[in-house]
């Protein structure tokens, strides 16, 4: 385990009997509050970062919540940023997917300090992991990038921790 800013964070973890490594890890912030540390775990962690956005390759990201947070505002949130990240034609591409997305996020009542999201990544598929617990899978080919995106893209939902997340401070 290493410390990121208080919270510890496994080096390796298991996923679908595959090794991932911590590629990077760091905090989300908004204005002063400490929202969620996101850790970033793939096969090869010393892959570029279109290689962690695009695949091939399994990845994970983690995200353990630092205060409470309403599930809906994390899913709205969610598809705020896929839609920043994506533009429109990408949008409209992903509405299915985006949809369920939401759907599934919803489906928790309230994210409480320390509980976990992960966001299980590899070929085409997403699988969403509340607190250790399935709460499904999506098949799409183009959901695991623009997942990605959100944290790696070009206009990252936040440039720190785009930098933490690769490892880069």
């Amino acid at each position: 385990m290493i410390d990121v800013e208080g919270v510890p964070v496994a080096q390796e973890i298991n996923q679908a009997g595959q090794t991932l490594r911590l590629v990077g890890a760091g905090v989300h912030t908004k204005f002063v509050f400490r929202i969620y540390l996101a850790a970033l775990y793939a096969s090869d962690p010393h892959a570029a970062p279109n290689q962690l956005i695009e695949g091939p390759g399994a990845r994970r990201l983690h995200l353990q919540m630092l205060r409470d947070i309403d599930s809906v505002a994390l899913g709205e949130a969610m598809r705020g940023e896929l839609v920043s990240t994506d533009g429109a034609n990408g949008t409209r591409a992903l509405a299915p997917s985006v949809e369920r997305l939401s759907h599934m996020l919803n489906t928790i009542d309230h994210l409480r300090e320390g509980d976990t999201i992960d966001l299980e990544l590899e070929g085409t598929t997403v699988d969403i992991v509340y607190n250790r617990q399935d709460k499904g899978r999506i098949q799409d080919p183009l959901l695991p990038a623009a997942l990605m995106r959100v944290w790696l893209g070009d206009t990252p939902t936040q440039a720190s921790l785009k930098q933490a997340l690769l490892g880069l401070h």
